[in-house]
């Protein structure tokens, strides 16, 4: 890692002619929670995927097993965001695609349609909803 640092730092002092200090940026609070909730949704969104597929390709039904496991998330999730922030996280994972692979837009502020298409669409949403989350 050390190595790429500096090798990033001799090639920029070739170009600009001169010595150069490069440093990293340290995440910020905010960064990484967006982090965390992109890793968080995206994961969800996997597993759903794989049960998916376990139920089309096999035949196996694990909605039973896995709802306990899902139950938790949600409230965990309803504790930490609220619950229009929480409804809007279930629809992007449950109700955002349809069969056919169409999207449905969400209606927020008097009939004002939003398409999420990705988890980045959805933590706008939610700062703006609750611009809270985004401290």
């Amino acid at each position: 890692m050390e190595k790429d640092y500096k090798q990033i730092q001799l090639g920029v002092d070739s170009i600009i002619g001169t010595k150069t200090i490069i440093r990293r940026k340290k995440k910020s609070t905010a960064d990484k929670k967006r982090e965390l909730f992109f890793n968080v949704i995206n994961s969800i969104d996997e597993l759903n995927v794989r049960q998916n597929l376990m139920y089309g390709d096999l035949s196996l039904d694990f909605a039973d097993y896995d709802e306990k496991f899902f139950g938790v998330i949600d409230m965990l999730i309803y504790m930490h965001f609220g619950k229009q922030c929480t409804e809007l996280i279930g629809f992007y994972l449950y109700e955002r695609v349809n069969v056919d692979g169409t999207i449905n837009p969400v209606i927020v502020n008097d009939n004002e349609e939003v398409i999420l298409e990705t988890p980045y669409d959805l933590w706008n949403l939610i700062c703006k909803v609750n611009p809270k989350v985004d401290e």
